[in-house]
Parts: C-alpha cells; structure tokens; sequence
C-alpha cells in the first residue's frame, strides 16, 4: 500500500515523457520545390517523400546544383522537374527551381 503512490507518480512521469517525445516535430521526408519566373515565385508544389525526381537543364546555359549538406537542390537557367509516383507525372518548366526540406507541413526557413 505505502508503495502504490511512488509507482503511480513513476508511471505518470513516464507516460508524459512518451507523449512529450511523440509530440516532437519529425521530418516528413517530403520537400516543397519554389518555382521562379521573372525574378518571383510562381508556385511552390509540395511533394511527399516517395516521389521519384528528374530535374534537367532545357538549354546549354541552364545548370542544377545540389547541397549534399543540406539536403537542399537549385536550378537555374531554364529547367524541367518531372515528379513521378506511380504511373503518374507532372512535368514542370520553370526559369529557376529550388527544393527546400518540409517539416510536418511548414517550409523549413533558408
């Protein structure tokens, strides 16, 4: 009897510690791509992680560059982004195309 108000303050502890820890905001491997025209953003599609990738220049002056640092793709110079899940794609051409990292549906900040 004396033991039982000790082992339900240590349980009660425990499951808040749990909930605190799955509370936590995770990645969701996903990323938004910022599609740029005449110097602004035009769309910023979100893709989840899943999702195959193809991003190629469209002209000799065009160039793609990926941060393996950061996790984080640019192109610049005329591009195409072809997004492919499934039998599905969407294919996209834009004067510029960066990818940032999403974090539970909020763009991670530059």
């Amino acid at each position: 009897m004396k033991y039982r108000y000790p082992l339900v303050m240590a349980f009660a502890i425990a499951l808040i510690a749990v909930a605190a820890a799955l509370a936590q905001p995770r990645t969701s491997g996903g990323r938004v791509y910022l599609l740029n025209a005449g110097g602004e953003t035009i769309a910023q599609p979100h893709v989840r992680g899943g999702a195959q990738l193809s991003v190629k220049a469209i002209s000799s002056a065009g160039r793609v560059e990926y941060d393996a640092k950061t996790g984080t793709m640019s192109a610049k110079g005329g591009v195409r982004l072809t997004l492919t899940t499934g039998t599905n794609s969407v294919i996209v051409e834009s004067d510029e195309i960066e990818s940032l990292p999403v974090l539970d549906d909020r763009i991670l900040k530059r």
